[in-house]
């Protein structure tokens, strides 16, 4: 998956053009922030800054703004992460980075949240539209107790 190999561009991307308080008010929206004040809080800004980068934000589709219907007072107003991609990459990517940085792959990394939970036998289960690589077949195999599913085998359990 190209979003998470360091060396490719979005990743080289986020980590460098987004180090600033963009990437900080994305980070506090993502982390559960959703009104102007809690937002700024969360960055250390003014309101007044960071309401200007909140609305670029919103012009460039990153960030929605939502006010309930009929509300006059802007103190209601909800700010969210529009961009799916940005919404994934902001939510899950930033807490795993010692692992993509030192190429876990999705099987290691889903075996390491599996020990979380308690269970005597655990088996997974990895869902793919398309398919999956021979070092994923392979490494499914080798665990044995990962279950590889594409689309294509789901119709046919139909």
């Amino acid at each position: 998956n190209p979003f998470f190999r360091p060396a490719l561009v979005w990743w080289s991307y986020c980590n460098t053009c987004f180090f600033n308080i963009y990437n900080a008010v994305i980070t506090a929206i993502a982390a559960g922030c959703s009104k102007m004040n809690e937002i700024s809080n969360k960055i250390g800004e003014e309101t007044s800054v960071c309401a200007t980068y909140i609305k670029n934000l919103i012009m460039l589709g990153i960030v929605k703004k939502e006010s309930p219907y009929g509300e006059k007072s802007s103190r209601k107003t909800i700010y969210s992460i529009e961009d799916n991609m940005f919404r994934f990459w902001y939510q899950f990517v930033p807490e795993n980075t010692s692992l993509i940085s030192r190429g876990a792959t999705e099987l290691e990394t889903l075996a390491e949240c599996g020990s979380l939970f308690h269970c005597e036998k655990k088996h997974f289960y990895i869902f793919a539209r398309t398919g999956f690589t021979k070092g994923c077949m392979d490494r499914a195999a080798e665990m044995g107790n990962v279950t590889l599913v594409t689309y294509d085998d789901m119709l046919k359990a139909e």
